[in-house]
């Protein structure tokens, strides 16, 4: 039986802006180890799950009541988790989830642990995200395994709505002091209540470097964020599906108990020197649409970027949803260094509208592919979502 919370207080609503992407890198916590940076992207064999549950290859799909969970326990200080979220067939009043335990035994299921008080040991909990239905979310700390205030079983909660698209993607951040930030297609959740304290950051830097942290996902019912504020349940469990793609997780400091997963370099996409072999991830759309990719994408696709900034350029097509931010720029030949300079960036739309309005939209993914006359869109090639990373990363370590 899949875990589950127990009811929890009420948060605040909060209703963010969406400034460009803030969180980038903490330069003073990516201090990389000798040789290839602790970049995972973890496989099917990486994670195990319920009968339910779908697992693919850095991600999983969840039909009614299930979950799914990683292998290992990272040390995240220093380091992030980055993922795409679909919660379009999410019901309302049903809680999808990914968030991160630390286990003092067994990571596998029959090892499970959270932060309430459920037959389950008690452990630190973080959860990354929880959501209502495909309503609202909430980023919630659980340091503490009583219920005497601060980050305890009920947590320190910060609550954000999900953007209309309901495909979404996601980045949780740990400094080096403890702090996770989460961030939903660029906008920082904030506002949590209570604050953590430094207490509080400091039992989540002892807990990763001790146990470190577990990936777990589920879906279930019985509790879920701000649910005054979305419309009224209808009692969906059965019916809800959710799922995550593009999994990865740097973690600077390696894994601290568990089995190894997959580092991104070892992957079949990680070398960068062949011949656009992802054009498959259309699914299938429009075959003429990328007739010039392989052949003559050196001829338009740098787009006057920075040397070695290569994008295959894609004329009449919107890729929509999956954003991650955006910038104001002078014209469309802006947009391909700026997907390169943008963590997590594998593709970027370029809009101008009405209103004046000039922008490079940032995007994680192009699964959102759709025909649209007179827009221009662009990707990076050979799946350079994780190579972009890696470079950033290392432009990172130099500057440490």
């Amino acid at each position: 039986c899949p875990p589950h919370h127990e009811a929890r207080p009420l948060r605040v609503l909060l209703s963010p802006t969406m400034p460009r992407l803030a969180f980038a890198l903490a330069t003073t916590a990516m201090v990389l180890p000798a040789g290839q940076a602790n970049l995972y992207c973890p496989q099917a064999d990486d994670m195990e799950g319920g009968s339910s549950a779908t697992i693919v290859d850095r991600g999983y799909s969840i039909y009614g009541q299930g979950y799914v969970n990683g292998k290992a326990a990272y040390n995240l200080l220093g380091g992030w988790v980055s993922f795409d979220m679909d919660v379009s067939n999410a019901q309302v009043g049903v809680n999808t989830n990914l968030y991160t335990i630390s286990p003092e035994g067994p990571i596998q299921n029959s090892g499970y642990c959270d932060i309430q008080e459920n037959g389950s040991p008690q452990c630190m909990e973080m959860d990354i995200i929880e959501n209502n239905g495909n309503c609202l979310m909430q980023t919630t700390w659980h340091t503490e395994p009583n219920s005497n205030g601060g980050c305890d079983e009920g947590g320190c909660g910060a609550t954000a709505s999900i953007p209309s698209s309901k495909k979404f993607h996601m980045n949780a951040t740990f400094d080096a002091d403890g702090t996770l930030t989460t961030y939903i297609d660029g906008a920082a959740v904030d506002g949590y209540y209570p604050t953590p304290d430094d207490g509080a950051k400091q039992t989540v830097v002892d807990t990763m470097k001790r146990i470190g942290a577990v990936i777990w996902s589920s879906q279930w019912e019985g509790w879920v964020p701000s649910d005054w504020s979305c419309p009224g349940y209808a009692g969906g469990l059965d019916y809800s599906e959710f799922s995550v793609s593009n999994l990865i997780i740097f973690a600077p400091n390696g894994v601290v108990q568990g089995l190894h997963p997959t580092k991104c370099s070892d992957t079949d996409d990680w070398d960068g020197t062949d011949d656009h072999s992802d054009d498959h991830s259309d699914d299938g759309s429009d075959d003429d649409s990328d007739d010039g990719s392989d052949d003559g994408s050196d001829d338009g696709s740098d787009d006057g970027s920075d040397d070695g900034n290569q994008c295959i350029i894609d004329s009449n097509y919107d890729y929509s949803g999956y954003d991650i931010s955006y910038d104001d720029v002078s014209g469309s030949d802006d947009c391909c260094d700026g997907c390169y300079a943008t963590q997590g960036c594998a593709a970027w739309t370029f809009s101008s509208d009405q209103w004046g309005d000039v922008r490079c939209y940032y995007k994680s993914s192009k699964a959102g592919r759709t025909y649209s006359q007179g827009m221009t869109s662009g990707y990076l090639p050979n799946n350079n979502l994780i190579r972009n990373t890696t470079s950033m990363l290392r432009g990172a370590a130099k500057v440490a």
